[in-house]
Parts: C-alpha cells; sequence; structure tokens
C-alpha cells in the first residue's frame, strides 16, 4: 500500500494498473516524502504568520478603527434580502478577526500570531455584548483590562494575516473587501474558462452556475466565510487541468487540505476537495476511454485520504505550535470547539430528527428553495435524490464515471451529519458547501439526458460522443 513511484508522471499509470479491489487501497507514495511535505508546509505557513504579525501596529491599528465605524453602521448581520438568512453577510465573525488582529502587539510577533486575544467589555455576557460588532467598538475605543476583559482564542490563529495584515497597513477594511471582490470574481471567472476550454462551455457554465445557486457572491467579500476557499478550490482546479498528466493526487490533495485548513475558519472547507475531485474524475474519464470503477475509487481514496491527512495535519500543527506558545488554555479551547462542532446540540430530543432537520435547513440555501416552506425543500431533495440515483444505478455499467460523480455529491450531506454541532447554528454560512452537490448532479443529469437522446454524453467531455 505505502509504496514509493519513481516519479509523479507514474501516477496515472499506477491508477490505470488498478484492476482489482485488493488495489483501490494502493496509494504508491512514500510516507516520509508525505510528512516533509506537510511539515514544510506547516514551518513555512508559520514563520509567514510571525513575519506579518511584527509589521508595526500603528497604521494598521488606525485603519481597524475606521473599519469599526463603518461596521458598526451595518451591524452583525446586514442582508442583501430581508429577512433571508442566506443571503446575508456575518460582520460578528470579520468583527471577531478585526478585534484579534487589533490586539495584536508588532513587539511580540511570536504571541500575536499564535495567542489570538479578542477584547470583550464587562458586560460580554450581556446579549448585546456578545456581538461582535460592539466588542470590536469597545476595543478600538476603551480596550482595558480595567473595562473589560481579553478572551483568548489562540488556535483561532488564521492564515488570511498574511494578505489582510499588508492590506490593512494601505486601506480600511471597507476599501480592501471591494479588492477581495475583484480578484474572487476574476478568480472564479478564469476558472469557468479554463473548465470551459477543457470539458466544453456547458461544464464550464455548470461549475459557474453551481456557485450562483449557493450564493457565494456573497462570502466573495468576506475573509472568514469561505473567500480563501475558493482561491484555494479554483487554484487546484486551474492546476488539474493543466498539468493533470504529471500531479501525484495524494500529495497534491494534501496541500490542497493543509491550504484549506491553514486559511480558513471552518467555513465550508470541503468545496475545496469536493470541486477538484469532480475535475480529477472528468480528467481521468476524458484521458481513459475504458476507466473502470475500480480505478475511479482508487482517485477518490488517494485524493480524499490526502486532504484528510493534511487538513488534519496542519490543523494538529497549530494547535501543538498554539499551546507551545500560549500554554495549556489554548489547547481547551481547541478541545471545547472542537466537541462542540461535532456534538448534537441538543435542541432536539431526538438526534437523527435533528440531523435531518439540520440537512434540510442547509440544502434550504440553494436558490430558489429559500422562498419555500421545509416541506417543499423536503420533496425537491427526495426527488433530486432519486432521480439521481436511479439514474446512477442505470447507466453506471455505460458510464462508469457516473458513480464517483454520485459519491461526491453526498459528501455535502455527511459533512452536516458528522460535523452537526457546528452546521445547526451556522447552517446559513456550511450551506454553501451543497454547489458541490449541485454541480456533481447537473453533470450527472446532462450526460444521462445527452444518454437517453441517443447514446451520445454532453457532459464530461463537454462534447457529443457516441457510446461505445
Amino acid at each position: 500500500m505505502w509504496r514509493r513511484t519513481n516519479s509523479a508522471g507514474n501516477e496515472i499509470e499506477n491508477i490505470r494498473r488498478v484492476t482489482s479491489w485488493k488495489q483501490v487501497l494502493c496509494l504508491d507514495i512514500s510516507v516520509i516524502r508525505a510528512a516533509c511535505i506537510l511539515l514544510c508546509a506547516i514551518l513555512i505557513g508559520s514563520l509567514l504568520i510571525v513575519a506579518v504579525s511584527a509589521i508595526p501596529d500603528d497604521a494598521i491599528d488606525a485603519n481597524i478603527a475606521l473599519s469599526s465605524d463603518k461596521m458598526s453602521q451595518e451591524g452583525n448581520y446586514p442582508s442583501l434580502v430581508p429577512n433571508k438568512v442566506y443571503f446575508q453577510l456575518d460582520n460578528w465573525t470579520e468583527a471577531a478577526m478585526l478585534n484579534m488582529l487589533y490586539n495584536g502587539d508588532s513587539g511580540h510577533p511570536l504571541r500575536s500570531a499564535f495567542v489570538q486575544r479578542e477584547y470583550a467589555p464587562n458586560d460580554w455576557e450581556d446579549e448585546e455584548g456578545l456581538s461582535g460588532v460592539v466588542r470590536l467598538a469597545a476595543a478600538v475605543n476603551d480596550g482595558t483590562e480595567e473595562n473589560g476583559t481579553f478572551w483568548v482564542r489562540s488556535t483561532y490563529w488564521l492564515g488570511m494575516r498574511i494578505f489582510l495584515l499588508p492590506l490593512l497597513c494601505l486601506a480600511d477594511y471597507f476599501s480592501i473587501r471591494y479588492m477581495l471582490l475583484f480578484v474572487n470574481l476574476l478568480v472564479v471567472a478564469l476558472c469557468t474558462l479554463i473548465i470551459g476550454r477543457r470539458f466544453g462551455l456547458k461544464s464550464g457554465m455548470l461549475f459557474f452556475t453551481s456557485l450562483i445557486m449557493l450564493n457565494w457572491y456573497i462570502p466573495m467579500v468576506q475573509w472568514c466565510n469561505g473567500a480563501l476557499c475558493l482561491w484555494i478550490c479554483t487554484a487546484a482546479i486551474c492546476l488539474l487541468i493543466k498539468r493533470y498528466e504529471k500531479i501525484n493526487f495524494f500529495y497534491l490533495y494534501l496541500l490542497i487540505g493543509a491550504a484549506t485548513s491553514y486559511f480558513d475558519w471552518f467555513s465550508a472547507p470541503l468545496i475545496t476537495f469536493g470541486f477538484p475531485a469532480i475535475i480529477s474524475v472528468l480528467c481521468l474519464e476524458r484521458d481513459e476511454k475504458k476507466t473502470s470503477v475500480l480505478q475511479y475509487f482508487n482517485l477518490l481514496f488517494r485524493s480524499g485520504l490526502g486532504w484528510c491527512v493534511g487538513y488534519g495535519g496542519m490543523l494538529v500543527g497549530r494547535v501543538l505550535i498554539s499551546s507551545i506558545v500560549g500554554g495549556d488554555e489554548s489547547l481547551d479551547v481547541f478541545l471545547a470547539r472542537a466537541t462542540q462542532d461535532i456534538a448534537s446540540s441538543g435542541q432536539e430530543s431526538n438526534i437523527f430528527f435533528e440531523m435531518a432537520k439540520t440537512v434540510l435547513k442547509g440544502f434550504r440555501g440553494v436558490f430558489p428553495l429559500a422562498g419555500f416552506s421545509y416541506p417543499v425543500v423536503a420533496a425537491v431533495l427526495a426527488v433530486g435524490f432519486v432521480s439521481i440515483s436511479a439514474a446512477v444505478l442505470i447507466l453506471w455499467k455505460k458510464m462508469p464515471h457516473l458513480v464517483p460523480l454520485y459519491l461526491i455529491s453526498l459528501l455535502p450531506f455527511l459533512w452536516f451529519i458528522v460535523f452537526n454541532g457546528y452546521c445547526v447554528a451556522h447552517y446559513w454560512i456550511a450551506f454553501r458547501v451543497f454547489a458541490v452537490t449541485i454541480f456533481a448532479w447537473m453533470l450527472i443529469a446532462i450526460d444521462t439526458i445527452g444518454y437517453m437522446r441517443g447514446g451520445k454524453r454532453l457532459g464530461a467531455g463537454g462534447e457529443c460522443r457516441a457510446q461505445s
């Protein structure tokens, strides 16, 4: 299982040689090389954080104070569509991030990098004090120990500071928002074009449509709610398309997972695996006319395990570094939050009913379902699930690539179940992972329709191709 390849270019050949179930779990990697890649990623990321934490505070603090005034006018959750949580911005989290950056000290860059401190006024346990925007305003106006408390949130340090802190030297948060929106629109547009050139215009437009249907244009202006996930996702897709034959999937997805854990605050990290995994399947399908289901399973195993090792390894590295610098309190904060995110919230007496309800809340964010009642959403989900399942069950022998697309489409549902504690409270953020489901289901539907219309496939390859 743990064998070393002669070169990264042999990865595709290794997948092609998978002919039995015993070979599905074959990785053909070097454990030492994988560990070195992960350790280097942790080390480089940590050094970059320390470097930007040493930037003088004066201009940064002034721009954060200016940002606080503007953010107080917007409030915690301004919405593009009144009374619709799926269309609202999360200023609460952005304010918490700015609060911690404001309380950093460039004179002590190591501690500022890995021991995050968020200021809360003395009445922080009251409903008003719990507000991220109010806390930030208190921090920039009179944030002293006499008037409040510094809450240590060590393991919340985020790699996106390597971009944000230098930018805060030049402009306030709201000016930077427009820059972030422009960059995200650009990377999504370029990724759509690259997918369209490789697999056909339909596939590119389906990718773009899946993002729009899950309101990804909203987190495009927010640093803590998935904007960096889009960078990672689109960069991985472009790399896969351009250098597919020369990529070792385990090592690539290890880096993708590590980057996701480094840059994201658990908003919608699954898209950095789901979208690239779909593209990987399409690349293999287009490259090999006779690819078997076992080869697709091996591809998913290599990429999935690599992503999990990278994400988990970076997370463990972050916790260890924070614990070394900040003491046992940092570990306690992480364990408490991890337990809270995974466990049931206890809002319902039946945990299975709670999980099902949470999944429905998440899926309701798919446009245009937000305007309908939960029974309608449940009916749409049931019809979609049964239809796609039936199509895959009937056609998998003719089009084996439908099977891995189907499995990838189920991951967001699994995500909502496993991390029910987080999703039950933050479903209006986490629902965007269903973009992976929508993209995969649309690709399956397109190929199914193409087959039904005369044995031709329209989706994966982009062009009409007769079935062999």
